[in-house]
């Protein structure tokens, strides 16, 4: 998780913040399964695997709560990067035409190479919650801690892969496994 890359140092911090925008993609994947849940059979409700799309909706960076026009080059202890998604199900080759779930995230940096994500994503009347470290890859794979309404004891796992690498608002391709404990 303390990989470090001295020769590219603003695309560690991109890769940090694209993989924290896919986890908020992971987190939407979460939400559709919700919707699926409530409109199919009961079964689907206590696990399965969904896929999504996610998109931006809103991305910010900051350091020392000052708000940054982008991602510097190098991560510092207390940054902190919030995202929104608008999430599709589906995936980047074909999707649903409207978005089924959103998510929100914060990530907070514990050193350059290293972050911890906290991540809600809300599906009608239901959330999955999401919380784990983020590494400077171009996946992320993040359990599934629990959730509300449908959701409640639910466990899991995000996959979320962001489709440019060096783009912190990238789209994403989100996996989403749910099952109970």
């Amino acid at each position: 998780m303390t990989h470090t890359n001295t020769a590219q140092p603003r695309a560690v911090t991109a890769r940090i913040a694209a993989a924290a925008a896919a986890t908020a993609f992971a987190g939407t994947l979460a939400l559709a399964l919700g919707v699926r849940a409530a409109d199919a059979a009961p079964a689907s409700s206590k696990g399965g695997v969904v896929h999504f799309y996610s998109t931006d909706d809103k991305f910010t960076y900051s350091r020392a709560g000052q708000l940054l026009a982008s991602p510097p080059e190098n991560s510092e202890a207390g940054d902190v990067i919030q995202f929104t998604d608008l999430d599709y199900v589906g995936n980047h080759k074909h999707h649903a035409k409207s978005w089924t779930a959103t998510d929100h995230g914060v990530c907070v940096f514990s050193s350059a190479a290293a972050a911890s994500c906290f991540i809600q994503v809300a599906m009608g009347n239901s959330m999955v919650l999401v919380q784990g470290p983020l590494t400077m890859t171009n996946s992320l794979d993040l359990p599934v801690v629990g959730g509300t309404g449908i959701y409640a004891g639910i466990r899991g796992g995000v996959v979320s892969v962001n489709l440019e690498p060096d783009n912190p608002s990238s789209p994403s391709d989100v996996t989403l496994t749910l099952h109970r404990s």
